[in-house]
């Protein structure tokens, strides 16, 4: 494979220097267009001293008489752009290329990683518009736009919930379902917020949304075992135990393949990048052709602990506030909803059955700030359920987008449901532990 001289392939020193000659001249361009400085692979220093000056109100660097112009900005900037993809896209291709010659990667592991580089290079260029100006005028025109999908839908199927669907009736009710942004879930240890999480991205994924479920807490087989226990009623320890019949576990697992097509896993460690994650998403998206998907982190506090790329951050608090941040940004950029459990503080576990307050978000910093939906299980103390049913409250304390609210619902740990209470199937011989249902 031929090796390529990115400098002399993909880089247009003319229409650079004819693009700085023109911000020299006419600094009022630098805000309509607010270009990238990685677009100037030949003079970055060159544009970073005209951004500097500009933005700071100073007279730009001057350039010499003689020098030309660009008369077309905006078409500069497209073939900037363009030249950038192919620079990125030929340095992976030398890498791939080194990898072939050292014979020891396979094929599917190379095109898989080449999939994944490119849907991070066109993440990455996407997210240039994020902090760019935009005109009253074109925010109202995707106000109108968006109006006019949301009332085509309605016409068409008379539900107004346009979000990801959570499968939870009341809940899409109070957030219109799953929006693009940060949807944290909390509560104490053991309330049921793994199997919450699961079970909505399980439901998320049989309506054709595809998920990606970030683990750090539990393994794949871990999720998938209590995945079989929801779309069965098998108890997972009893299938870690050997006491229910193969012929059971097989049904179930056939049950949760079909229900959970559209779902995959990603073990979480230290160099999982949000990047990463961002370009796996993009991926499955453009593999289910879908315009959105869903993101699932289990759970916050442990990725913000674990990941490399907070390394500069002064203390676990600022290191949980950094990544809430960034899982934000995460789904802005997709455009689509991100689930992150988040652990609660040791005092709000001693107040009773927990607390729905949003500072009890443990190490939260300003998590409940950044977040656009904060939802809260806590234990009631006025309703009760036949063990091991469990009562549970869902509390949406905080939503961006509407109203707040409550759902009363039932956990089941040995099925590893949580339904509505309304929904709940009040347990007759099935709640009693047997020799294939043990009780938790």
């Amino acid at each position: 494979m031929g090796k390529f001289n990115l400098s002399d392939e993909y880089v247009d020193p003319e229409l650079e220097r004819k693009f700085l000659a023109l911000l020299s001249r006419d600094p009022d361009t630098y805000w309509e267009l607010e270009p990238q400085e990685e677009l100037f692979e030949e003079y970055p220093h060159d544009f970073g001293a005209r951004k500097e000056a500009i933005e700071s109100g100073a007279e730009p660097p001057g350039v010499p008489d003689e020098r030309e112009s660009v008369e077309d900005p905006e078409q500069a900037i497209e073939t900037l752009r363009e030249l950038r993809q192919r620079r990125e896209l030929a340095s992976i291709q030398e890498a791939i290329g080194k990898r072939l010659d050292d014979r020891e990667d396979a094929a599917s592991a190379i095109l898989k990683d080449l999939e994944e580089e490119a849907a991070e290079i066109r993440a990455e260029l996407q997210s240039g518009d994020a902090g760019t100006l935009q005109p009253n005028a074109d925010v109202v025109s995707e106000v109108l736009d968006d109006a006019e999908k949301a009332r085509e839908h309605y016409q068409a199927t008379g539900d107004p919930i346009r979000g990801v669907k959570t499968g939870i009736g009341k809940l899409d009710e109070i957030t219109g379902g799953l929006q693009e942004g940060l949807t944290i879930l909390s509560g104490g240890p053991g309330i049921g917020k793994t199997t919450l999480a699961l079970q909505i991205g399980a439901d998320a994924a049989d309506e054709g949304v595809p998920v990606l479920y970030v683990t750090f807490e539990n393994s794949p087989r871990q999720l998938v075992l209590k995945g079989m226990g929801r779309v069965s009623g098998i108890n997972p320890k009893g299938v870690r135990r050997g006491t229910v019949p193969v012929e059971k576990t097989q049904d179930a697992a056939r049950k949760w393949k079909e229900k959970a097509e559209q779902l995959a896993f990603i073990e979480g460690r230290s160099k999982l990048s949000i990047g990463e994650i961002r370009g796996k998403a993009r991926r499955m998206m453009a593999q289910c052709e879908a315009d959105r998907c869903c993101v699932v982190v289990d759970y916050l506090q442990l990725y913000a602990k674990a990941a490399n790329e907070l390394d500069g951050a002064d203390g676990l608090r600022e290191r949980v506030e950094r990544m809430g941040q960034r899982l934000r940004e995460l789904g802005m950029q997709l455009r689509s909803p991100v689930v992150a459990i988040a652990s609660q503080s040791r005092s709000a576990n001693y107040s009773g059955g927990g607390s729905a307050d949003l500072d009890t978000l443990k190490e939260s910093g300003d998590l409940e700030y950044s977040a656009d939906v904060v939802a809260i299980l806590t234990e009631p103390d006025t309703r009760q359920a036949t063990p091991p049913a469990a009562p549970v409250d869902l509390t949406v304390a905080k939503n961006r987008n509407g109203k707040t609210g409550r759902v009363e619902m039932i956990f089941r740990p040995d099925k590893g449901t949580m339904l509505p209470e309304s929904k709940h199937d009040p347990p007759r011989g099935d709640g009693v532990p047997t020799a294939d249902n043990p009780a938790f």
